[in-house]
Formats: C-alpha cells, sequence, structure tokens
C-alpha cells in the first residue's frame, strides 16, 4: 500500500471551510449536530482543532441524518 504525504495545516483549513458550511446547510434546514469525539475536544482544549487530528467528528440525530441525506 503506497504511503501518502499531505499537509495537516492545509487539510485543517479545507476541514474547517467544510464545517462551516455544514454548519450554514444544518442551519438552513434546523437540523441538529455536534461535534465529537477529537473534534469536540480540540474545540474546548484547543479553540479549535487538535494539532495531530486529521479527522471532523460529528454526529447528530438519526432523523434529522436521514432529512439530509435524502435532500435533493
Amino acid at each position: 500500500m503506497e504511503t501518502v504525504e499531505y499537509d495537516l495545516e492545509e487539510m485543517h483549513a479545507v476541514q474547517t471551510a467544510l464545517l462551516r458550511t455544514f454548519k450554514e446547510v444544518c442551519a438552513r434546514h434546523d437540523y441538529r449536530w455536534f461535534l465529537a469525539f477529537g473534534s469536540l475536544i480540540g474545540a474546548a482544549r484547543a479553540g479549535g482543532m487538535l494539532p495531530w487530528d486529521d479527522a471532523i467528528d460529528l454526529v447528530m440525530p438519526w432523523g434529522d441524518y436521514a432529512a439530509m441525506v435524502s435532500l435533493p
């Protein structure tokens, strides 16, 4: 398997932009969501993403998720 190199700061910038868009879509449709796991710890402890984290951890109630994935 090939190892892929990436710039973590660049990845965090892209993930932050994606999270902002996700937040706007959820607000527009009244979907509830929450940060979880490392993302929640990063927000609470580091004021953003944990320096070594390469994922965004989100949870949402099943009904909101089902409604969101059925959007056109």
